[in-house]
């Protein structure tokens, strides 16, 4: 009976070294997904807690300044994702190691026009040998163009590996595309507008889970430091 809430809490703390025209990047990630019990519509309560997920990541980044507005770059990410649940409620070990590689490079096609574009490919090995390995391109690029002082408009196109609960399929290869408009209302306070669309295949099955957003966020800086973001996302299904 509708979507189950689910929450994630992530941080994430990294360093850049630079050696001339050289730098390299070194981040470390940590995710944390839990999520409510479903209801049926008998009333029923539908156990959740088997997808609550932690995943630990690091990638590392060596790029190269070729000119001002042209960095090539290739990254390397590995993570693992642990389940708090060992068996989930289908009797699959769904804990997996992930790694993956890219190469693209940032560039700068005039001063107000401005992106980063990479593609890789990557990959998940499952606990479970039921569970087939889950493998796909990553496709990602940004295209930022600063439309005028006060406003900035983002395009992104970005791919990840989604978990699953679904009987015999062990995840889904993720394509979101998303849009955002950036105004500033006043020196202090930005006003931000996004729409999103996103279509996920899930392995095994031959389902396409397709889905649309739109959001609002409002950030307050209080000063050069610190700032206050209150936002609010819209997101439905389209198929299933």
């Amino acid at each position: 009976k509708g979507r189950p809430a689910y929450y994630t809490h992530s941080g994430s703390a990294g360093v850049t070294h630079r050696i001339g025209r050289v730098a390299v990047t070194a981040t470390g990630t940590v995710d944390r997904t839990t999520y409510e019990n479903g209801v049926t519509t008998t009333g029923a309560v539908y156990d959740l807690q088997d997808r609550n997920v932690t995943t630990y990541g690091g990638k590392l980044r060596g790029a190269y300044e070729v000119t001002p507005g042209l960095t090539p770059f290739v990254e390397v990410a590995a993570d693992t994702r642990r389940y708090d649940d060992e068996i989930d409620n289908a009797g699959y070990r769904r804990s997996s190691l992930g790694a993956s590689v890219k190469a693209g490079s940032t560039f700068e096609i005039t001063r107000t026009l401005t992106g980063e574009a990479s593609l890789g490919y990557g990959g998940r090995n499952y606990e479970d040998g039921r569970l087939a390995n889950l493998t796909g391109a990553l496709v990602d690029a940004s295209l930022v163009w600063q439309a005028s002082p006060l406003t900035k408009v983002t395009m992104k196109a970005a791919s990840e590996f989604l978990e699953t609960t679904t009987m015999g399929s062990s995840g889904a290869v993720s394509r979101r595309l998303t849009l955002d408009v950036a105004h500033d209302l006043l020196r202090n306070l930005t006003v931000t507008g996004s729409l999103g669309y996103s279509a996920a295949a899930y392995q095994g099955t031959g389902n396409v889970e397709q889905t649309a957003s739109a959001g609002v966020k409002v950030d307050y800086k209080i000063d050069r430091n610190f700032l206050i973001r209150g936002s609010y996302n819209y997101e439905r299904a389209l198929s299933e």
